[in-house]
């Protein structure tokens, strides 16, 4: 397929789109909260373990972010991120403190990789895979794998426009799980997901009892991407 982008979106494609952000930011309060109820120096922990990710390819430790250009001590960094997981703006692992994930990165594999520059990591679910783009402002690769089949997508995007998808009849699926907990990647990223096609979406949606949710193109998907995480590093 060629370059497809945002700018193709049709103003009433828009209109439902950012319902339906309203409607995911209405069932977790935190994607339109963390962005003002954050205080300056959480917002600056949060911002310098993004910065690690995308530049260590990896979670940053305390001691690289307590170096990086915040510059707060190893304690402060500390407090500020026990503080985020509390928000759910990052998960902690309970036992050790290390960083597993801040959105839209996570620490752990998961079926989203995702690769720029010299870089490859994880993504939560489909739309952060979408969102690293958005957020960093750069093209990135994403490897995902069909939850039916385990067949490999391939996309490749930026900011504002998908430059390749394989297949080309990929479509993202946003689940609206009924059980939730505390963490969004518990209970809400691995419900979002590329699927090959739309018949092995639905072939999948037979199996799973009360799967609803919403089938996107993955430019919708991005643009979804676009409203979560640009510009989440300037804010």
């Amino acid at each position: 397929m060629g370059k497809i982008s945002l700018d193709q979106l049709h103003p009433p494609d828009r209109a439902r789109l950012d319902a339906l952000v309203g409607q995911v930011e209405q069932a977790v309060p935190i994607l339109r909260e963390r962005s003002v109820h954050l205080s300056p120096q959480e917002r600056q922990v949060w911002q310098a373990v993004l910065r690690g990710f995308a530049q260590f390819g990896r979670a940053p430790t305390v001691g690289e972010l307590s170096g990086g250009r915040a510059g707060l001590s190893p304690e402060v960094i500390r407090a500020g991120l026990e503080r985020l997981v509390a928000k759910d703006v990052l998960v902690l692992d309970g036992r050790s403190g290390e960083i597993l994930g801040a959105y839209p990165f996570s620490a752990r594999p998961t079926r989203h990789r995702v690769s720029f520059d010299a870089q490859t990591v994880y993504a939560m679910c489909a739309v952060d895979a979408l969102g690293v783009a958005a957020m960093l402002g750069r093209e990135v690769r994403i490897e995902s794998r069909c939850p039916l089949c385990g067949g490999a997508i391939y996309v490749k995007a930026d900011a504002e426009a998908i430059a390749h998808l394989e297949p080309a009849s990929a479509v993202v699926w946003l689940g609206e799980p009924k059980a939730r907990a505390a963490c969004c990647a518990d209970w809400l990223c691995p419900e979002i997901n590329f699927f090959c096609w739309d018949e092995h979406l639905n072939k999948w949606r037979l199996g799973q009892a009360e799967a609803s949710g919403y089938a996107l193109t993955p430019l919708e998907a991005l643009y979804l991407a676009s409203r979560f995480f640009a510009g989440l590093l300037q804010r």
